[in-house]
């Protein structure tokens, strides 16, 4: 048949796979480990006892699908520790493309080099070099969630995106042939029947202010077991790719508050209780350990919705409602870069309760310089003065507050970001950011 489309179809032939992988050689061997193959393809050269080939030869001869996945081999199960976490991660050949390795032979026949492993051509048949990584976080690296603390409620709700999910969203990716985890056949090394494709998304909790992964586990107090939360399902399941926390009094320091600082740290467990820990290949867009801090919040807060924003510089210059432009995503506002004093935003604010909430006392606090002001509140047309700042139920008013001197743009790029607190409970937060495009 040949390729077309990134995908390999039978019979196949070196002019099929010189041209998907944009390689110049045509030696096998050559090819078979090439550093251009796809490894998220479940179809590839692998490492496999069989100069034939045929059957499951994409399983590998371990179960691993090709991939170099390193499993503590105790036979105890007591525990793993947050150190055996932290390695894992930390060790970049964990996840990596093993692809056969053929003899390397000097001009006089020796050899000099290579494993000596079978390099067959028909293991590309079905090969698709759009194949993507098979799970992916949703969380970026760097990123900082603050979760609302209300009612009494505490829990977090995590979630991964698999192949099946990229795909539906993606449309146009075709991912045919891609690995999903239901393919990996490797054993837990200490209990035979026990394999990697049964594994549950786990939770680790790690309750210190620095990333565990890359500076240890040292202020956990407790091991990571008891820190572990498991998903209720196999990820290979429907919804076995979510986990809700809500359990964090078990385990937790006496020392920590819940609004404490905290690192989830995601992973894959499986084995005899659950308790062989495997990380998840990931990278700087799709990372697996990041910060979170409940805060506390109104059960029923005002919702605050900006609207317009001013900056006023003071004599005579004039005042002018600027409409909101976004950068990038929904959620960060452009301001012109360079400006950093007197301030004005136009909000709509409403409120979902049975009753008035008065948001007289509302302050804003800059959470890069920890500075607090109680704003001052004027009409649209820039004059200051009482207003009314009961909302009633159910409904909402538009209301400016001058909010000068809290924070700066002091060039392109750098951004600020004000909270809005009530009775110094969360209700809102802005992120600005400087931009040259007014």
């Amino acid at each position: 048949m040949g390729h077309a489309n990134g995908i390999i179809t039978a019979p196949v032939n070196t002019d099929d796979v010189v041209a998907t992988l944009g390689e110049n050689s045509h030696d096998i061997g050559a090819l078979c480990s090439s550093e251009r193959i796809r490894p998220w393809s479940k179809f590839k050269p692998t490492v496999f006892d069989s100069v034939a080939g045929g059957g499951d030869y994409w399983k590998g001869d371990d179960g691993k699908c090709g991939f170099i996945i390193e499993m503590d081999t105790s036979p105890y199960y007591t525990s793993y520790t947050g150190e055996t976490i932290r390695s894992f991660y930390n060790n970049r050949n964990n996840w990596k493309y093993n692809p056969p390795s053929p003899y390397i032979c000097d001009n006089a026949g020796n050899i000099i080099g290579g494993r000596g492993d079978w390099c067959r051509l028909a293991d590309f048949v079905g090969y698709n070099h759009n194949c993507v990584q098979m799970l992916q976080s949703m969380i970026k690296k760097g990123r900082f969630l603050k979760v609302p603390l209300s009612g009494g409620v505490v829990s977090l709700t995590v979630k991964i995106n698999r192949t099946e999910d990229i795909d539906t969203e993606g449309g146009a990716i075709d991912l045919q042939n891609n690995l999903s985890i239901k393919d990996f056949y490797c054993e837990d090394p200490g209990a035979s029947g026990f394999y990697l494709k049964d594994c549950y998304l786990a939770a680790v909790l790690a309750f210190q202010e620095n990333n565990p992964i890359e500076v240890g586990f040292g202020q956990v107090g407790y091991d990571a077991v008891t820190a572990t939360r498991v998903a209720a399902v196999p990820l290979s399941n429907t919804n076995g790719n979510i986990i809700t926390i809500t359990d964090f009094q078990t385990g937790f320091p006496l020392s920590r508050k819940i609004t404490d600082p905290f690192w989830v740290i995601l992973g894959l467990v499986f084995g005899p209780n659950k308790r062989r820990f495997i990380g998840i290949p990931w990278n700087d867009d799709n990372f697996y350990a990041f910060k979170v801090q409940f805060v506390e919040a109104l059960v029923y807060p005002p919702i605050g919705t900006l609207v317009q924003w001013a900056k006023y510089g003071g004599g005579t210059t004039s005042k002018v409602w600027h409409n909101i432009k976004w950068i990038n995503t929904d959620d960060t506002v452009a301001v012109p870069y360079g400006i950093d004093t007197h301030w004005q935003v136009k909000m709509n604010i409403s409120n979902s309760q049975d009753f008035g909430q008065d948001i007289e006392s509302i302050k804003f606090i800059n959470k890069s310089t920890g500075k607090t002001i109680s704003p001052s509140h004027m009409s649209s047309d820039f004059v200051y003065g009482p207003q009314d700042m009961v909302i009633p139920a159910h409904s909402s008013k538009t209301i400016c507050f001058d909010i000068s001197d809290l924070f700066s743009i002091p060039s392109k790029n750098s951004k600020a970001t004000i909270e809005a607190r009530l009775n110094d409970k969360l209700v809102w937060s802005l992120e600005f950011q400087g931009a040259d495009s007014y």
